[in-house]
C-alpha cells in the first residue's frame, strides 16, 4: 500500500511537471504571465522582465535585468523563436529521471524555474543580436558617406573656379588702357605736303599750268641752291604776266626761303621771259647758319603740339607761342621773315603772318598767305598789311596775329582774340585784299564761325550784365581778365564805366582798387 501511495505520488508529481512546462510553453508564445495550476506557484516568460514571488530574491533579479535590456530592444524578433524550441527539449528529459526518488515538490520548481529560462535566453539572444546589429550597422554606413561626399566636393569647386576668373580678368584690363594713353601722345605730327600749298593748287588749276608749275619749280630749286642767273628751257618759257604771277604765288608760299628778296630781274623776247635773276639777302653761309637757327626753334615749338591735339589746339597753341614772344618792331633788322620772328622775336606785320603760316603748316594745318590793306585805328586810314588765312577742321577762317598782340606786356593775360579764326563779315570791316596788274589766287570764302574763340569758349555776349562778364573772369597772380565779344548796341565804354565798382565786386570782393584798359572789344581788369 505504500508503495502504490509512492507510486501515486510520483505519478502526480510527474503530471504536475507535465503541466508547469506546457503552462510555461503556453506562456512564452503568448509572452505573458499564465497563473499555475497549483495554488502559490507561478510561472515566468523569458522574455518579460519580472520573477516568480516565491523563486530566490538574490538569483532571479540578477539574471532577469541583465539578458532583459540587451535583448528586447535590439534582437526580440531574433530571441523569440531560437529560445522557445531549445528550451522544451533541454528542461524536459532532465527533470523526468531526476525527480521521482529524490527530489521534492519545493525543491524541483525551485530548480527549474531559474535555471531553464536563466541559461536558455540569457546566453544565445545576448551573443547572436548583439555582435551582429553593433558591426554591420557601425562600419558600413560610417566609411562610405564620410569619405565620397567630403573628397569630391572639396576638390571640384576650389580648384576650378579659382584659377579661371582670376587671372583672366585680372590681366586684360590691366595691360590695355595702360599702354593706350601712352601710345596716344606719340602720333607724330604730318606737315602739310609742298604739293598742297594753296597758291601751288591754285596754278594746276590756271591755263598752261604745266609751265606755270614748271616755273614754280624753277624758283624753288634756285633759291635754295641761292643760283644766280637761270635761262629758261621752252617748258618754263610764259608771258611777263605769267611771270609775275608764278612768282608772286611762290613768295606767298615759301615763307621758310627767308633769305630771298622780293625782287627778282627778268629777261624776256617777243613778250616771252627767257631768263631770270633772283635777289637774296644773305650770303650762302649766312643762310645756312640762319636756317639752322630757325630749325631749332621751330622743333622747339613744335615739341610742344602732337598729333592727337585738334586742329584747333595746334593753330590756338601756335597763335599764342607768336603772341608772346615777338614784339613788332619796324626798326628791326629780318623784321618782314620767320627768322625775325622765331629767332629774333622782333618783327612787323609780315613776320607774324609768314611765322604763322610757316608754323601751321608744319604743325599739319593748311595756311596761307594774304597781303593787302587794313585801317590804322590811330589814324583811320589804310596802310599795308598782312594776315593770315588757315582752315580749321574743313573750313576756312581769317587770323591777324598782329593786331592780337596789342602791345602789352608778354604775358598770358595780355593774348587777345579779336581776330583769331573770324569770318569774312568781320575781317572786312577793316581788312581788305591787295590788287596787282597780273593774275593772283582767289581767295577761299570765309563764312564759319564754330572755330571763332569767343564761339569756342561761349564769350559772345548780345546783352551786358555784370553775370555775363564776371564769368568769364579768369585771374592771372592778382589781374583778372574778361575776354567776350559784345554784339549788342550799348556803348561799351560808358557802360564798363558806369558798372566798373560792381562789377569788380562780382569778380572779386577783395578787389579794392581797379585799372582797367580798352584793347578793341576786351576789357583788362587790374
Amino acid at each position: 500500500m505504500k508503495k502504490i501511495f509512492v507510486k501515486s505520488k510520483s505519478i502526480l508529481i510527474v503530471l504536475f511537471v507535465v503541466f508547469l512546462l506546457i503552462s510555461v510553453f503556453s506562456g512564452c508564445e503568448n509572452s505573458t504571465v499564465q497563473p499555475s495550476a497549483v495554488p502559490g506557484v507561478t510561472t515566468t516568460a523569458t522574455v518579460v522582465p519580472e520573477v516568480t514571488p516565491e523563486a530566490t530574491p538574490e538569483a532571479t533579479p540578477e539574471a532577469t535585468p541583465e539578458a532583459t535590456p540587451e535583448v528586447t530592444p535590439e534582437a526580440t524578433p531574433e530571441a523569440t523563436p531560437e529560445a522557445t524550441p531549445e528550451a522544451t527539449p533541454e528542461v524536459t528529459p532532465e527533470a523526468t529521471p531526476e525527480a521521482p526518488p529524490e527530489a521534492t515538490p519545493e525543491v524541483t520548481p525551485g530548480a527549474t524555474e531559474p535555471t531553464t529560462p536563466a541559461a536558455t535566453p540569457t546566453q544565445k539572444p545576448t551573443a547572436t543580436p548583439t555582435q551582429k546589429s553593433t558591426a554591420t550597422p557601425t562600419q558600413k554606413p560610417t566609411a562610405t558617406p564620410t569619405q565620397k561626399p567630403t573628397a569630391t566636393p572639396t576638390q571640384k569647386p576650389t580648384a576650378t573656379p579659382t584659377q579661371k576668373p582670376t587671372a583672366t580678368p585680372t590681366q586684360k584690363p590691366t595691360a590695355t588702357p595702360t599702354q593706350k594713353p601712352t601710345a596716344t601722345p606719340e602720333i607724330p605730327l604730318e606737315a602739310i605736303s609742298p604739293d598742297d600749298y594753296y597758291a601751288r593748287k591754285w596754278l594746276e588749276k590756271q591755263p598752261n599750268s604745266t609751265k606755270l608749275i614748271n616755273l614754280y619749280e624753277s624758283f624753288i630749286e634756285s633759291a635754295e641752291m641761292m643760283s644766280e642767273e637761270v635761262s629758261l628751257d621752252d617748258s618754263c618759257k610764259v608771258s611777263e604776266d605769267e611771270f609775275n604771277t608764278v612768282f608772286y604765288c611762290y613768295l606767298m608760299d615759301y615763307p621758310q626761303h627767308f633769305w630771298v628778296s622780293k625782287s627778282i630781274s627778268y629777261g624776256y623776247s617777243a613778250d616771252t621771259v627767257i631768263s631770270y635773276t633772283m635777289g637774296y639777302e644773305l650770303t650762302k653761309s649766312e643762310k645756312n647758319s640762319a636756317k639752322k637757327e630757325v630749325d631749332e626753334c621751330t622743333q622747339d615749338i613744335l615739341d610742344e603740339l602732337n598729333g592727337n591735339m585738334s586742329e584747333y589746339e595746334r593753330e590756338k597753341i601756335i597763335h599764342d607761342y607768336l603772341v608772346l614772344n615777338c614784339t613788332y618792331d619796324i626798326q628791326a633788322s629780318d623784321c618782314r621773315t620767320i627768322y625775325g620772328a622765331l629767332v629774333k622775336g622782333r618783327v612787323v606785320c609780315e613776320g607774324y603772318t609768314k611765322a604763322f603760316q610757316y608754323l601751321c603748316r608744319e604743325a599739319g594745318i593748311q595756311a596761307s598767305y594774304v597781303a593787302g590793306y587794313a585801317i590804322n585805328v590811330t589814324q583811320g586810314s589804310p596802310e599795308n598789311h598782312a594776315w593770315n588765312i588757315v582752315k580749321i577742321d574743313g573750313s576756312y577762317y581769317y587770323v591777324d596775329v598782329t593786331w592780337d598782340d596789342a602791345g602789352e606786356p608778354d604775358s598770358e593775360e595780355t593774348i587777345h582774340y579779336m581776330y583769331f579764326n573770324v569770318n569774312e563779315e568781320t575781317m572786312g570791316k577793316d581788312h581788305s585784299a591787295g590788287t596787282y596788274d597780273f593774275s593772283t589766287p582767289d581767295l577761299p570764302s570765309c563764312t564759319a564761325t564754330k572755330a571763332n574763340y569767343y564761339v569756342k569758349n561761349n564769350a559772345v555776349l548780345n546783352e551786358l550784365t555784370t553775370n555775363n562778364i564776371s564769368r568769364l573772369a579768369v585771374k592771372y597772380d592778382d589781374t583778372y581778365v574778361c575776354k567776350f565779344l559784345y554784339t549788342g548796341n550799348e556803348n561799351l565804354d560808358s557802360w564798363v564805366s558806369d558798372n566798373i565798382n560792381e562789377l569788380c565786386r562780382a569778380i572779386d570782393k577783395k578787389i579794392k582798387g581797379v585799372r582797367w584798359i580798352v584793347v578793341s572789344n576786351e576789357y583788362t581788369f587790374f
